[in-house]
């Protein structure tokens, strides 16, 4: 028999170890503006406006905001759009190494606002 008309083998699921370095070019843009900016300031800023125990857990300040960012200087016209594109299943692994959104986690989730 010809190895070119073999049976194709049913999909499996394969389990691959990556980082989001190996992912993210070194040269991408938010790689550069992680070196540049530190927005860890803003949570001491917005501290006084959370409750600490009451309602649900709100959205980290400083990654909603590294949010915001990214998307307007990719262009998106929604508030929302950024938050789908880190979220694990359709996310963009430079947007989601720059806000620090896990693969394995529920994405950045909503907004409390």
């Amino acid at each position: 028999m010809d190895v070119m008309l073999k049976n194709s083998t049913p999909m499996q699921h394969e389990l691959e170890m990556v980082t989001f370095e190996e992912l993210v070019p070194k040269d991408h843009l938010l790689r550069k503006i992680d070196a540049a900016a530190d927005f860890e300031f803003i949570r001491s800023k917005v501290a006084h406006l959370y409750c600490a125990d009451n309602g649900r857990p709100a959205l980290d300040p400083a990654v909603m905001f590294k949010l915001l960012c990214i998307g307007y200087l990719f262009g998106m016209r929604s508030e929302r759009q950024p938050m789908r594109e880190v979220h694990p299943a359709q996310s963009s692994s430079a947007m989601s190494r720059s806000c620090g959104v896990r693969r394995s986690s529920s994405g950045a989730g909503r907004p409390t606002a």
